[in-house]
């Protein structure tokens, strides 16, 4: 084996890596390692001509790059030529020859393996040659994969089309790229210390798959997970930050300006049923209540402690809650990893005394949990009451804390079972909180955040045993870096961004969304939504602008705008003007002038709802007076009518009476939505949602 520039990780000497990937049977194309000094000619009529040629020298992966490789020599003259140049580009570095038959042509693809420090096994497919690197096309999953995840991995390609017979070649045999990937992913499974496997170029053409090109590293095995208790005592603790029966506040005060203070008033205020323990040893009372100088001075069992004090005092707070018993600590203090080195080191200090006394931590740098149903609120930000609703929002940012609370309290459009801000996740994370939240049966949508991630599998696994049954939407910053670990090799530099993630989301049957108005969103459209039956939407919009925003919206996000049923087209022509145009979308503004916006809207939304071919319906509005009604008078039974198929709107304008509009649109069921684009993107992401449920059902 060479070690390669990637840190730890061994480059396979060449006949080691083709009798590995041969006795696993991968197919490659017959090669012959030959010396430096082995008669080249001779072997190469043995193979049969054209041949290609290649060095071979320690730590060599690339070849190309480096002039290591000739191809399509077809006489003896030509194959000297090509060693020659050879010998003099790299010097002594080469050790011997590798001879291959010149392969057929066919469509270049890349496959390989990687082991994720973030994910572990993945599996990659795309585009091959020196497009993997120049313009890289490639989709990967999280092995392991069902069969029919694999063939759908080129669907995800930017070149789709070439593995369906473009101009003439052959198509793909998907069956065939599943069943490789599928053995690369076994193969790597087996064995922890297979670090990545490149298969660059295979030649997928009429003769089948061949890879006429392979590379394999080792490197050190993962650690081993660590021990957890069972999940009942795992999802009991950690909903102890959620629906404490007792909090202690350490760092309380008279202060308005200090943390301890505010997390104080807002448990009160808000009406925190349990009981309330400040703790400063510097006072008697805070707030009216009685003050303890230290937890363990409480005298009674404490669910819950909120620690907001300085850095250097938390160790010290960490000993008393073991003394007293406590098993859940929330750190709002800032400066542990997120300060620096010397912070992160005196967090993993923290956090591994922290486990040592059986606590789970939140934190540090934690604003705090809100939780509607327990009326905890244990933020450091002044929160306001905020309408009850079936979605949990959990992530690293305050802000799930803090303005986003605030926000919601401010709109009756948008509700909340409860937030959660992780903070650096020393201890508690995602997956904890989550596994928590799957089990909640009060909880019918979760919406994440993700920044940094430290075990994306455990992640991985927790959003796939709950996306069968509620719907997760995951807004994800910044990438999960593969690592120098892989650099060396083409999969891992193809995974080493964000794509692994992306994959592992998409696999785990998460929506994803790309910034938090679309988060807020479409966890607002999968709780008040049913899913549609399918992809057909129609469309009734008072402005042609709608029409044409919602048919390029579609196109993006792959929904239908369907033909109208001959009957639908019927009822249309009796109420639109004769000269109208009558088709899907629906532009109606000639109607409203023949009808009036009520029943214009009210009978042209009828129509279309209850036509066969349409799944969905959208209502576009503008707000202008002209347009104005009652929403409620004009569509109270239209959900009735089709119960299986959701109904959305989209508004254009800001005038202040849009707010009663919209509200009563909201009270029939119906969300409303700023501009086509983002209905559109929520029933989308509806439509994922359902097609992994199914999926699941049906054991794909």
């Amino acid at each position: 084996m060479h070690e390669t520039q990637a840190a730890g990780l061994l480059l396979l000497d060449e006949p080691s890596a083709d009798g590995l990937l041969r006795g696993a049977g991968v197919p490659l194309v017959t090669q012959r390692f030959l010396p430096l000094d082995a008669p080249l000619a001779d072997e190469a009529a043995r193979l049969g001509w054209p041949v290609v040629l290649k060095a071979r020298a320690p730590g060599l992966a690339h070849r190309t790059e480096r002039g290591a490789v000739a191809v399509g020599l077809a006489d003896p003259a030509a194959l000297a030529v090509a060693a020659a140049r050879m010998r003099d580009r790299l010097g002594g570095t080469i050790e011997g020859w590798l001879l291959q038959p010149q392969a057929a042509g066919g469509l270049e693809l890349i496959a390989g393996y990687a082991r994720d420090p973030t994910f572990g096994p993945v599996v990659l497919l795309g585009l091959g040659g020196v497009r993997a690197e120049a313009d890289p096309d490639v989709a990967l999953r999280l092995w392991p994969a069902t069969p029919e995840e694999l063939r759908g991995l080129a669907d995800e390609l930017r070149g789709r089309r070439l593995f369906d017979g473009f101009r003439g070649a052959p198509p793909v045999d998907r069956d065939a790229l599943a069943r490789l990937l599928a053995t690369l992913g076994r193969l790597g499974a087996a064995d922890p210390t297979l670090a990545a496997i490149d298969l660059n170029p295979l030649l997928a053409g009429s003769d089948g798959l061949v890879a006429v090109d392979a590379a394999v590293w080792r490197g050190a095995p993962p650690p081993p997970p660590p021990t957890r208790p069972p999940p009942a005592e795992r999802i009991s603790q950690i909903a102890r930050f959620f629906e404490p029966r007792s909090i202690a506040v350490v760092g309380a005060s008279e202060s308005p300006r200090k943390a301890g203070h505010v997390i104080l008033r807002n448990l009160l205020r808000l009406g925190f049923p349990g009981r309330i323990h400040p703790v400063n040893p510097g006072a008697a009372s805070v707030l009216g209540l009685p003050c303890h100088p230290s937890v363990s001075a409480i005298g009674e069992p404490v669910d819950l402690v909120v620690a907001a004090i300085p850095r250097e005092a938390i160790a010290e707070v960490v000993e008393d809650c073991g003394r007293a018993g406590v098993r859940n600590l929330i750190v709002s203090t800032a400066g542990f990893s997120d300060g620096g080195p010397d912070g992160a080191e005196a967090e993993r200090r923290l956090a591994a005394r922290a486990a040592a006394l059986g606590i789970r931590l939140m934190g540090p740098n934690s604003i705090g949990t809100v939780h509607a149903r327990s009326r905890v609120v244990t933020s450091l930000a002044s929160i306001e009451p905020f309408p009850a609703s079936g979605t949990a929002y959990l992530g690293q940012t305050g802000l799930l804390a803090s303005a986003f609370p605030r926000w919601f309290a401010a709109t009756v459009r948008q509700g909340a079972a409860c937030f959660a801000s992780l903070g650096n996740k020393a201890d508690v994370d995602e997956a904890d909180v989550l596994e928590y939240l799957a089990a909640d049966p009060a909880v019918r949508v979760i919406g994440m955040y993700l920044e940094g991630l430290r075990d994306g599998r455990r992640l991985y696994e927790t959003i796939a045993a709950t996306t069968p049954t509620k719907p997760v939407v995951v807004l994800k910053s910044g990438r999960t870096p593969l690592g120098a670990r892989a650099a060396a090799s083409h999969t891992g530099a193809l995974a080493a961004d964000d794509r692994v993630a992306d994959a592992a989301l998409r696999q785990a049957g998460a929506i994803r969304v790309e910034d938090f108005g679309a988060l807020f969103d479409q966890t607002r459209a999968c709780e008040k939504l049913v899913p549609p039956p399918g992809p057909r939407l129609g469309v009734v919009s008072i402005t042609g602008v709608g029409c044409v925003l919602t048919a390029d919206a579609c196109g993006r996000h792959g929904l239908a705008l369907p033909d109208l049923a001959p009957a639908t087209l019927d009822r249309l022509r009796r109420l639109a003007p004769p000269w109208a145009p009558v088709r899907n979308p629906v532009d109606m503004w000639s109607t409203i002038e023949r009808r009036g916006p009520a029943e214009a809207y009210r009978e042209l939304a009828a129509a279309v709802l209850e036509d066969p071919n349409i799944d969905a319906l959208l209502l576009i509005f503008i707000h202008i007076p002209e347009s104005r009604f009652d929403p409620v008078a004009a569509f109270g039974d239209l959900r009735a009518r089709c119960p299986e198929k959701p109904v959305l709107a989209a508004g254009f304008g800001g005038e202040p009476e849009f707010d009663a509009f919209r509200d009563g649109l909201e009270t029939l069921g119906i969300p409303v939505f700023d501009g086509p684009e983002r209905a559109v993107q929520v029933l989308a992401g509806l439509l994922r949602h359902a097609a992994h449920v199914r999926d699941v059902a049906h054991g794909r």
